[in-house]
């Protein structure tokens, strides 16, 4: 008999063939008999029956700073300059005739209730270093996190950014005469008092203003990104806070978020109508006058003569910072309108990349989320933006190639598969892969096959790629709804959208989005990206996500396989693809070794570990060289059910991985689970079919161990005919059934056996195990009792 300690489910152990002694090669449907064995009866723990990587999403608005995960060895925030480019930034603070800056003002003094009180008011010459501080000076107000560290990490210490603060300086117009434009808030002049100019435009007063001050013709040529902060708010952060969802109609609208007002209280508009308290906006019809006056973030790309810039305000969190330097660097806009028509059934088309990436609504991500982004100073909701998503890092070229593994459809199909292991990309280490680029060379075969239009989550096709990541609720992604492998379409060209997100769970995600003022609940749009909040794979079986994804257009099937996280803490996956075309030059095989069993048939929980052999051939590229396999079971009895961690283990050739399959069945009473036990030894069967090749398969049958049969606590009233001669077993057999022991079972009453008993005894085990041994439909039986 072989004695084994029960192992976790969630790890497999791996050896090397040579190991495995009873292990036969199983390959394109031969077969070999052997005899399970059965460890000691000790109790295996429940959580082996629990999800191995269960997806548990956290919504953003739950979040606070103390979910905030330091990168293990990491120190970029005191890191102060780029390995290859020091980025010199200038941040401009501008004013309005009509607005100071908020961070002067007494707490609460704005009809939106900013400034919040986390900092004292501050002279207006200080306002400059106050915001270039927040942004790039690790402090308490700012959780230790800046700009800096941001690009420092997500580019492995590549890209820094340092900046200098100018200004003040007062813009010659009020905040709504450069916020009102014909772009969001068409027709403007509706919207715009009567007298005012609502046309103007930031960058070239500001530009205007700076030049003097430096006395320098074009201080963009200076500088090589450009921040404008204006006074107040963005709309961005307060058309929905401070519009639909504190009201529930334009007429309910009140005074004080409206246009300001003459003696008479009245307003006039450009055309001389009166009037009202609310405005048009980008998503939807009306927003409060109040949020719509704000400008909305915006960025300039760089010219061979200046510098990229873009404007923000005062609530404008870290996000927005990192969003609009993105598009400095070059990449633009991969998101879409929550409240959309576009779809042909009039709703909103799904957002292409959910929160999982800095050019789309990742930008919103931080403690508080979506609607907690217009606080001022702005260190909740949208002060930790996502990171930066494979397909961008490597399109700004601040990603190694040997941290990737770079391929092209052609080559999985000459290969058969491909399987690698993922570490988080919170993380860069030389010796690890952070994610793989699979080139669809030949085009998207899913082109045309559906349209944005016609169904709202369609992808639309043409994309050029897909990638796989591993997102970490780590460093800057902490804030991320959740932890696990990102599968991802994408395009070369930025034609939105470019990344677009395969989302594990596409039912609607019927999740709150706020509550009314008059205490109607709204739920988040199928548009929101707050959809994706669940959009990642997991490993392993139950864990409320998937672990496998079948583009049968492009002909590829993606897997994650197994998940772990060090001693440091660092997350990564075995992740692998296939083709569904070719099951590559190499002849898969799979051999199943003798199975080992820890429990007996009156235990609630037994466990039966399989030994999984890859005996298929080599090549040479280590990616290719393991076989993926489905890991399937059964039980011939109703009241017990099989579980596995996962239904799919990868093996290299030549390897052996140690699956553990547990057989479970409802508590009874100890008493009852003794007889049951006594009649029957329900058989667990496990097959193991290697995915790249059906015909390489492999069975294994086992019959759960009954439980060894004692004296137990009770002896009863008929102890056996002759309990000295043989009480191993008549004293222990007659005994124990005849007086209900319940007891636990601690000998079989053989340590007083005769020389005599013990050879009977063995010829006993020895002819019990040679009649349990059968060869069945071609399946491997082993029956233990």
């Amino acid at each position: 008999m072989k004695f084994t300690t029960p192992l976790s489910l969630r790890r497999y152990r791996r050896t090397g063939i040579a190991l495995v002694t009873a292990a036969a090669v199983i390959s394109m449907g031969a077969l070999s008999t052997s005899v399970a064995s059965a460890a000691p009866a000790e109790p295996v723990d429940p959580s082996v029956l629990e999800p191995v990587d269960p997806q548990n999403w956290q919504n953003m608005d739950d979040m606070t700073w103390d979910d905030y995960t330091p990168i293990p060895g990491a120190n970029w925030v005191n890191e102060t300059e780029g390995s290859q480019r020091a980025f010199k930034g200038a941040i401009v603070l501008l004013d309005f005739s009509d607005q100071d800056f908020l961070v002067t003002q007494a707490d609460k003094s704005h009809v939106f209730g900013n400034p919040s009180g986390l900092s004292a008011p501050i002279p207006r010459e200080e306002v400059p270093q106050f915001y270039v501080d927040l942004l790039n000076k690790p402090s308490t107000l700012n959780h230790g996190r800046t700009i800096n560290e941001y690009w420092m990490e997500q580019s492995n210490g590549r890209i820094s950014v340092d900046m200098e603060a100018f200004g003040p300086y007062e813009l010659p117009g009020k905040i709504h005469e450069y916020g009102l434009n014909d772009s969001f808030n068409k027709p403007n002049a509706t919207s715009c008092p009567q007298g005012d100019t609502c046309n103007k435009v930031i960058r070239p007063d500001a530009l205007s203003l700076w030049s003097a001050d430096m006395g320098v013709a074009n201080p963009l040529a200076e500088f090589d990104e450009v921040f404008y902060v204006t006074a107040g708010h963005d709309e961005s952060s307060t058309w929905e806070e401070f519009g639909q969802m504190v009201f529930a109609s334009p007429e309910q609208v009140t005074d004080d978020f409206g246009p300001p007002r003459d003696a008479n209280g009245k307003a006039y508009d450009q055309n001389g109508n009166e009037m009202t308290n609310w405005a048009k906006t980008r998503y939807v019809p009306w927003t409060s006058w109040a949020a719509a006056t704000s400008h909305w973030p915006n960025a300039n790309f760089p010219t061979a003569t200046n510098a990229g810039n873009s404007t923000q305000a005062e609530s404008s969190g870290m996000g927005t910072f990192a969003h609009e330097f993105s598009h400095i660097l070059g990449i633009s806009d991969n998101y879409g309108n929550p409240y959309g028509t576009d779809a042909n059934d009039g709703g909103a088309l799904r957002d292409p990349s959910g929160p999982y990436d800095v050019l789309g609504r990742g930008s919103f991500n931080g403690p508080g989320g979506t609607h907690k982004r217009w606080g001022v100073p702005s260190v909740a909701g949208g002060s930790q933006p996502a990171g930066v998503a494979l397909r961008n890092r490597i399109k700004l070229d601040i990603i190694d190639e040997a941290n990737v593994v770079n391929v092209t459809r052609s080559q999985v199909a000459a290969q058969g598969s491909l399987v690698t292991n993922l570490l988080s990309r919170a993380v860069t280490k030389e010796d690890r892969k952070l994610g793989i680029n699979l080139v669809l060379d030949g085009g998207d075969k899913s082109t045309g096959l559906c349209t944005r239009k016609e169904k709202f989550d369609c992808d639309g096709g043409s994309f050029d790629n897909y990638t796989l990541e591993v997102v970490d609720r780590m460093g800057t992604d902490s804030f991320q709804p959740d932890a696990g492998v990102l599968l991802a379409k994408t395009k070369n060209a930025d034609r939105n959208p470019f990344i677009w997100t395969i989302d594990a769970n596409p039912q609607d995600i019927d999740t709150l989005d706020y509550v009314r003022a008059d205490g109607t609940p709204i739920k988040i749009t199928r548009g929101d990206q707050r959809q994706l909040n669940d959009a990642l794979f997991h490993a392993g079986n139950n864990s409320g996500s998937e672990f496998e994804y079948v583009d049968e257009a492009n002909r590829l099937h993606f897997y994650v396989v197994n998940q772990q996280r060090d001693a440091q803490g660092l997350l990564s996956y075995d992740v692998a693809v296939r083709s569904l075309d070719s099951a590559g030059p190499q002849t898969r095989g799979v051999a199943l070794g003798d199975g080992t069993f820890t429990g007996t048939s009156d235990n609630e929980i037994v466990e039966l570990m399989v030994p999984v052999t890859n005996s298929g051939g080599a090549v040479k590229d280590a990616s290719a060289n393991s076989d993926i396999y489905r890991v399937s079971t059964s039980i011939d009895s109703t009241e017990w059910s099989t579980h596995t961690a996962s239904s799919i283990v990868t093996v290299p050739a030549g390897e052996t991985v140690n699956v553990p399959v547990y057989a479970s069945r409802a508590a009874v009473a100890a008493a009852s689970a003794r007889a049951l036990a006594a009649g029957v030894n329900p058989t667990v069967s496990v097959t193991v079919t290697s995915e790249n090749d059906p015909t390489a398969t492999a069975t294994l049958a086992a019959k759960i161990p009954t439980p060894a049969v004692g004296p137990g606590t009770n002896p009863g009233t008929n102890p056996g005919t002759n309990p000295g001669t043989d009480p191993g077993t008549a004293g222990g057999n007659a005994g124990g059934t005849s007086g209900g022991a319940t007891g636990e079972l601690t000998n079989t009453g053989g340590e007083n056996l005769a020389p005599f008993g013990l050879a009977g005894l063995a010829l006993l085990l020895l002819g019990a195990v040679l009649t349990g041994v059968t060869v069945r439909n071609r399946r491997r039986e082993s029956f233990i009792d």
